[in-house]
């Protein structure tokens, strides 16, 4: 069962949350962050989700939703980017914010000083991955 993971619960975030309880998923497999204790408990409470003030709960999901303002989307990224898995699926939906930018504050992060050998070959592996899927979505688009 996949999990998905929001970085943000604010309205964008709140009417995909929704738009998935309808669909496919259930409450169990959604976790929502967001700075208000307030706002993640009305979430929690509205939808039954795990609503918390700890970004680093989503970001340990299956799938990541980068649902918070542009201009606090790197300080998040630095606060829980080494938590996002390497096989995760990451979504933003911070308007404004290039693929390219997302992509190498998430490269960095993955990338630790002093890997050797395999590890060192398994990381370039995935950094190609987060490249051709951004190059896609570059030309995918209008």
């Amino acid at each position: 069962m996949k999990t998905i993971g929001f970085l943000g619960a604010g309205n964008m975030a709140e009417a995909l949350i929704r738009g998935l309880l309808r669909g496919h998923f259930e409450a169990s497999q959604i976790t929502a962050s967001g700075p208000r204790q307030e706002r993640m408990a009305e979430l929690g409470e509205r939808f039954g989700i795990n609503a918390t003030t700890d970004n680093r709960q989503p970001a340990a999901a299956d799938i990541v939703i980068l649902s918070v303002k542009p201009q606090i989307l790197s300080r998040v990224l630095d606060e829980v980017g080494g938590l996002i898995r390497a096989d995760a699926l990451v979504i933003s939906i911070a308007a404004g914010v290039p693929i390219a930018a997302i992509q190498a504050r998430l490269v960095d992060l993955l990338a630790p000083f002093g890997r050797h050998g395999a590890e060192s070959a398994d990381h370039d592996a995935e950094a190609g991955k987060i490249g051709k899927a951004a190059h896609c979505i570059e030309h995918d688009q209008p």
